[in-house]
């Protein structure tokens, strides 16, 4: 498939580049490709899919938050 080169290589992607603050992103970037590349493998089940992102997602608030709350703590 044309997306895997995209999903396999993101920093080399024409793709992703054009979309500059996206493809800066890191986090967001390999967060995007780790489930286009389960879509590739062919995961069958929408809501599966999208009841695991929504759970990394509420992680990565929660531990931002966490981060955030230590910081100003020690100020």
């Amino acid at each position: 498939l044309a997306l895997e080169a995209h999903v396999e290589k993101p920093d080399e992607s024409t793709l992703f580049a054009n979309f500059p603050l996206f493809h800066a992103d890191h986090h967001a970037i390999e967060f995007l490709c780790d489930y286009l590349r389960l879509l590739t493998l062919g995961a069958s089940n929408p809501h599966e899919i999208e009841s695991v992102m929504d759970a990394e997602l509420e992680k990565h608030h929660e531990e931002l938050h966490a981060i955030s709350g230590a910081w100003q703590s020690m100020a």
